[in-house]
């Protein structure tokens, strides 16, 4: 019976562990197309009660459970990237300062167990936390996108959580609802969402689904083939980004790289310089191809020596 006893625990002891770890998901939602927050997005966490919504910068916090596995002690809170996290519902004020003394923002009474500091202009700030009768102050950084703690006295969320899997369903009108798989770690993610009427745009840094490849594509303009249709690319290596160009609107690579990728020298200079291996070669052009016939997508790439 003793050993039968020792197993019930230890199991009934990692059970209590799964149910009461917590994954943190944070992140920020935005346009796909113009890189414009979106605020009132809707979070939800799928196959449970546990949702949200960005707030007015897009950005939004989400636990997948009410406590984490890593104990922490009553009336303590924690940092992670910008936001303020703490366990039950006891009360935290908040201050924020600019570094002359000004007060930007005061809050007092939070009870939401997290608090998403808002994004604040370039510069250094401090943050007053008040919790249990005691004021902490702490030194803060923003880059002009997102506030984070620079004070090295801060405590930091670090969690201890059961892999598991986890869904995440952003959902706001006009745009189209995406869902982004999880492993039930904690995370910090940006997420795009595709407008459903989505004609007047550049490019694209990311395919969301194949209606973002309608949106951007066009016939190629030289095939062979028929039934295909076409989205230009380019890898732009100055900022590590892929783009995909609205090829209704730009139908050349040059056309996009001279009016979006600050490319001034010219179309001659380009073919030259940008297809082919140079040592002012900055952009790497291709082409993504949908051909219909055989519900195919093909990556094409441009060799050049």
């Amino acid at each position: 019976m003793f050993p039968r006893l020792v197993f019930l625990s230890i199991l009934f002891s990692l059970y209590a562990a799964v149910v009461s770890s917590q994954a943190i998901y944070h992140g920020h939602v935005q346009d796909a197309a113009t890189a414009e927050s979106l605020y009132n997005v809707e979070v939800f966490l799928l196959h449970s009660d546990q949702q949200t919504s960005t707030n007015y910068f897009g950005d939004f916090l989400l636990k997948n459970t009410a406590v984490d596995a890593e104990e922490t002690a009553p009336f303590s809170y924690r940092f992670r990237n910008n936001a303020l996290l703490w366990d039950g519902s006891f009360p935290l004020g908040v201050n924020l300062y600019a570094a002359d003394g000004r007060l930007m923002r005061s809050l007092g009474q939070l009870t939401s167990g997290s608090y998403l500091f808002p994004t604040l202009p370039f510069g250094v700030y401090f943050i007053e936390v008040a919790a249990n009768n005691n004021l902490h102050t702490y030194k803060a950084f923003s880059n002009g996108e997102r506030l984070s703690i620079a004070d090295q006295d801060a405590k930091w969320h670090s969690s201890q959580v059961l892999p598991q899997s986890d869904t995440l369903l952003f959902r706001r009108a006009g745009y189209f609802d995406r869902k982004i798989a999880l492993q039930g770690r904690d995370t910090l993610m940006r997420v795009h969402l595709l407008k459903r009427e989505n004609d007047d745009f550049h490019y694209f840094n990311e395919l969301i689904n194949e209606v973002a490849f309608e949106q951007a594509s066009s016939l190629p303009s030289r095939s062979n083939d028929g039934e295909v249709s076409s989205v230009k690319i380019v890898y732009n290596t100055r900022d590590g980004l892929m783009y995909y160009q609205n090829t209704k609107h730009y139908p050349l690579h040059y056309s996009f790289a001279a009016s979006i990728l600050d490319f001034n020298q010219g179309n001659h200079i380009f073919n030259l310089t940008q297809y082919r291996e140079h040592e002012e070669r900055y952009l790497y052009p291709a082409n993504l191809n949908y051909y219909s016939n055989q519900d195919r997508y093909v990556l094409q790439f441009i060799s050049g020596y």
